[in-house]
């Protein structure tokens, strides 16, 4: 009976270690996903836009380089820029649940600064 109760503690011990569901860092960190979604989301607009006015081929990440040369400068860029960063973004969030709020805002500096010498490199035309 005894071994009993100690497993079930144990059992609840391991259960409260590991930390908040899913769910809860969804909602803990909500502006912080915004802000990398918009951000990501500035980056893949900014991407599209030099890819349609100076070509596939001045991209430097190689797999949006190759997803757009397979699915387009529209939906490679969608899809392998902002739909895979946002992933990695979730997963980050979900296993390094400590470091995830520094990488995040680290990554959302990253890609806006990314969208910004897009646009300062291939400025739209007026």
């Amino acid at each position: 009976m005894n071994a009993l109760i100690q497993n079930d503690l144990a059992a609840q011990t391991s259960v409260a270690e590991a930390g908040p569901s899913p769910y809860q860092l969804l909602s803990r960190h909500r502006t912080l996903l915004l802000i990398y979604t918009a951000a990501i989301l500035f980056d893949t607009v900014s991407t599209i836009h030099f890819m349609v006015r100076d070509g596939i081929c001045l991209e430097l990440h190689p797999l949006v380089r190759v997803s757009s040369y397979y699915y387009g400068p529209v939906l490679g860029p969608v899809l392998f820029a902002f739909l895979f960063k946002l992933f990695a973004g979730l997963i980050l969030l979900f296993y390094f649940k400590h470091y995830a709020r520094y990488i995040l805002r680290t990554a959302s500096a990253i890609a806006f600064v990314a969208g910004l010498y897009n646009f300062i490199e291939h400025p739209p035309i007026l």
